[in-house]
């Protein structure tokens, strides 16, 4: 053997001491190298070996991606479980879908053919039952939200209706049990009005969150109501739908809601977590000219506790976030738009209501702008998925990336939908006991308008 070759052959090795993962031990490969040889790297262009780094994702092996730092194959981890496929086709806005899986099946609320549906759904998107019909078109449902209590399911959403001959918006409420029958059939527990005394207008009710507090057996629902600024309000109900004055959700004083916050800012969007018995966690996206994603935990009363935690602190807006509990506290993620690039972050908020690593962390690939930012988390807690929408080598996909419950990284983002989607939108994303159920809609071509899923499983 010449000298130079055994010198190279040595080079290698000392490399493959360094990085077991970094390329193949086999040294003499056959000119047929596959792959399968190589440890996640391709074969370099002769066949006749691994290559040892990769400037990108064509130099890894399927299942592989180059990662941030383009020195290593990083095995993906997670696969599709079946076809991308239409769901809910009646729905022409994915946020007006929403999913929670309950450890055998998921509940799902969505537009149908008889107007706002709850229905029974395998992990693939597959009806278990017929739907429940829970509000009608004319009543324009929307934004519904869903609760798991371990026997029934409950479900808030925002409509219109008239009270008193005067169209108003309404906090409208339901509890599917057994049989998927109702436990309590739709109800208005709250409505928009006006004090002809104080001059005061309620103009809206947005995005409502409904979350469950075993401990107490209550569900706390938080929604935004303009009237000069948008502000965060909350009412607490039991099971039969009753307020904690035994009030029956037909009722309900309009003054027992009560105002989580007031700002002379909008306050819109919040997303209530239960963090431990009557305390509560809500995540809302504060601010005009800029907006900011604030962390608020307060009490069945609605008083503070403690000061609020900017997550995101920024000078520029925020077009959307998630938040979720994971077994190490909860995670948030967001997109900040500042001019005409997003970047979407995450921030993991550790139980003592702190910031791990004391900050927001971005979504790291080379994306050249980013959008939609969500997180769900495995059902056991022990990781969480961020997904987004994606630009990146000149095509817009739906993206996921991965992290454990202590905040390292799982591979890399990587893209759910490539060379399938057009101009996709509005992401959600659950997650399950195998891993993630993901949804978003598309805006352009031949499927424009129609909402598309699929399941995948992950390590």
């Amino acid at each position: 053997m010449k000298a130079t070759a055994l010198v190279g052959m040595l080079a290698v090795c000392a490399m493959c001491a360094v990085s077991l993962t970094g390329c193949s031990l086999v040294l003499d490969l056959p000119a047929d190298c596959t792959p399968d040889d190589c440890n996640g790297y391709q074969c370099n262009p002769e066949g006749t070996g691994c290559l040892i780094d990769c400037d990108g994702d064509e130099d890894c092996a399927d299942g592989f991606l180059c990662n941030t730092g383009r020195d290593a194959c990083v095995e993906i981890g997670c696969e599709p479980a079946g076809e991308l496929q239409v769901l809910f086709p009646q729905a022409d806005d994915a946020r007006d879908v929403t999913l929670l899986w309950n450890g055998a099946e998921m509940g799902a609320v969505y537009p149908g053919e008889g107007g706002l549906e709850f229905a029974r759904i395998d992990v693939n998107g597959q009806p278990l039952a017929d739907p429940v019909v829970l509000d009608e078109r004319g009543a324009s449902p929307q934004r519904p939200s869903l609760a798991w209590t371990g026997d029934v399911w409950a479900i808030s959403w925002e409509a219109t209706g008239l009270i008193d001959g005067v169209r108003r918006e309404l906090l409208r409420f339901a509890v599917v049990g057994v049989g998927d029958r109702f436990d309590v059939a739709p109800v208005t527990l709250w409505n928009t009005t006006e004090d002809q005394a104080t001059a005061t207008i309620e103009k809206s009710v947005d995005t409502p969150s409904i979350a469950w507090d075993a401990e107490r057996e209550r569900f706390v629902i938080v929604w935004s109501t303009q009237v000069d600024a948008a502000d965060v309000w909350m009412l607490i109900v039991d099971r039969e739908g009753k307020d904690l004055g035994g009030n029956d959700p037909d009722e309900i004083p309009h003054e027992t809601a009560q105002r989580v916050n007031l700002t002379g800012a909008d306050s819109v969007a919040p997303i209530v977590n239960v963090r431990s018995a009557e305390v509560y966690d809500v995540v809302y996206r504060e601010g005009a000219a800029s907006v900011n994603v604030l962390l608020r935990t307060f009490d069945r009363n609605a008083d503070r506790q403690g000061g609020d935690v900017n997550l995101s602190a920024t000078d520029a807006r925020i077009d959307s976030h998630g938040h979720v509990r994971i077994n190490t506290g909860s995670v948030v993620a967001f997109t900040e738009v500042n001019g005409e690039r997003s970047v979407s972050y995450r921030a993991q908020i550790k139980n003592d209501r702190t910031i791990a690593g004391g900050t927001k962390l971005p979504i790291e690939r080379d994306f050249v702008s980013t959008s939609d930012a969500t997180v769900a988390a495995r059902a056991d807690g022990s990781q969480y998925a961020v997904v987004l929408v994606g630009e990146r080598l000149e095509r817009r996909e739906v993206y996921m990336a991965r992290f454990k419950d202590n905040g390292a990284s799982i591979a890399v983002p990587f893209s759910l939908t490539e060379l399938q989607t057009r101009a996709p939108v509005h992401p959600r994303v659950v997650g399950t006991d195998e891993g993630f159920m993901v949804l978003f809609q598309e805006t352009e071509g031949s499927r424009q308008g129609q909402i598309l899923g699929q399941h995948w499983t992950c390590d």
